[in-house]
């Protein structure tokens, strides 16, 4: 069927694990695509030094930490939004 064809695919399912990431003025800015449920872990920080993270749209500073693993951010009791969160990360400079 021509219309079956045709018909776009379905939008992908995203969890917390899927982490897009870009920067700007030098600031690293991590967009978690689905909302967390449980503690963040962001691999790819785990060599760097992290200065401070923010939680945009939230007036409240995360609880986060550094481990060999990564940077580990805890869920706070309510987000900003319902479908993906955004965390400005400053990273130390040397």
């Amino acid at each position: 069927n021509l219309r079956e064809q045709t018909r776009p695919p379905p939008p992908p399912t995203y969890t917390a694990s899927d982490i897009r990431f870009t920067t700007k003025s030098g600031a690293l800015y991590a967009t978690v695509l689905a909302i967390p449920r449980e503690e963040i872990l962001i691999r790819s920080l785990a060599a760097e030094s992290v200065s401070a993270v923010r939680l945009l749209g939230s007036n409240t500073p995360p609880v986060w930490r550094q481990s060999p693993e990564g940077l580990r951010i805890t869920p706070p009791a309510s987000w900003p939004c319902e479908y993906a969160v955004v965390f400005k990360i400053d990273l130390a400079r040397p």
